[in-house]
């Protein structure tokens, strides 16, 4: 823990100039770092909102002013962005054991938002198209709160990467790749996010996002590595001084980027949230101990959601999905 914490904070230190990797698309062919994993598959679709900054302060403001983070804006000096990222993926770790097994499935809802550290933002002409097509300097992202149907992933983001991150359940739909190929169809998502059900209780629905690219154009994108800012401890706690970290996450391809017409291509709708469970992260990287005040996360998470977005348009989308690794065909008659 130790050293992953020192790393990231003396990365963070270096603050964006740390970016000058000469081939982001490209993936190490090793760990560099015994805790780091790979993703074996993943589709993630990001769904980028412009967001007015007093909304942004308003809700969110103390948490920069402790973390010493400011939003990024572009050509509007007075709007931010958030994104959210539904996403599907399995992990590979470097660790096998019978508590960390060499994969792992998670489905997770992420909601970040553009930030520089404070003082170090860089004085720059780029425009939203120049960061979304991957042509602006590096551009952090805040976590806000990641949301994963997974206890091992949670208790390791949280205790790994100062990730603000939670147990929720999931439904969704999407369109692959194949499906895709077969009949031309542009990719679409529906995907529920609800209280985690895991002990058996009714799940009561967080957020509902649906969103489709149909009638959007592909734009070339360079856009292949995220720089992502989360802190310890991930949430505040009286005595502690709470620490903003960073880390890379690197696309062994580059995401493809589409700009939307209207917002008609995004619709959001929020339950009430209710039913939500105390956190107690599982070991081998949690403790097992209940983390009070945890039961509220997901009113929390939903209020965040409708404050920032609810009246924020969409300003473009970023899609990763691979193509399938394996293709297994019907039997035929020997």
């Amino acid at each position: 823990m130790k050293s992953i914490f020192m790393k990231s904070v003396l990365f963070l230190s270096l603050g964006l100039q740390a970016l000058t990797c000469a081939n982001a698309s490209s993936i190490p062919t090793h760990r560099i770092n015994p805790d780091d994993f790979f993703y074996s598959q993943q589709t993630s679709l990001w769904i980028l909102f412009k967001v007015p900054k007093a909304v942004i302060q308003a809700q969110v403001g103390e948490t920069l002013l402790r973390l010493g983070l400011e939003p990024a804006t572009f050509e509007d000096p007075s709007s931010g962005y958030v994104i959210l990222k539904p996403m599907v993926f399995s992990a590979e770790f470097g660790s096998q054991t019978a508590s960390i097994p060499g994969t792992s499935e998670s489905t997770e809802l992420e909601v970040t938002l553009l930030v520089y550290p404070k003082g170090q933002r860089r004085s720059t002409t780029s425009t939203f198209d120049d960061f979304i097509l991957g042509h602006a300097p590096p551009v952090g992202q805040l976590r806000l709160g990641v949301l994963c149907d997974n206890p091992v992933a949670v208790a390791a983001g949280r205790e790994l990467f100062g990730e603000h991150k939670f147990l929720a359940s999931f439904e969704y739909s999407y369109t692959t790749p194949n499906e895709a190929l077969a009949v031309s169809k542009p990719f679409s998502l529906d995907f529920s996010v609800s209280t985690w059900q895991g002990a058996g209780q009714p799940d009561h629905e967080i957020v509902r996002i649906q969103a489709t690219l149909a009638g959007l154009k592909t734009i070339h994108s360079n856009f292949s590595q995220e720089l992502l800012f989360a802190a310890f401890p991930p949430e505040p706690q009286q005595g502690t001084i709470q620490k903003a970290v960073g880390e890379h996450r690197y696309y062994g391809r580059k995401l493809k980027a589409y700009l939307p017409l209207d917002r008609s291509a995004v619709s959001l709708s929020f339950g009430d949230a209710k039913g939500g469970q105390t956190l107690a992260p599982v070991p081998p990287y949690g403790n097992g101990l209940p983390i009070p005040g945890s039961d509220l996360w997901p009113v929390q998470t939903r209020d965040l959601l409708q404050a920032l977005l609810s009246h924020s348009p969409v300003a473009g989308f970023l899609l990763f999905q691979p193509r399938s690794v394996e293709y297994e065909t019907q039997p035929f008659a020997l």
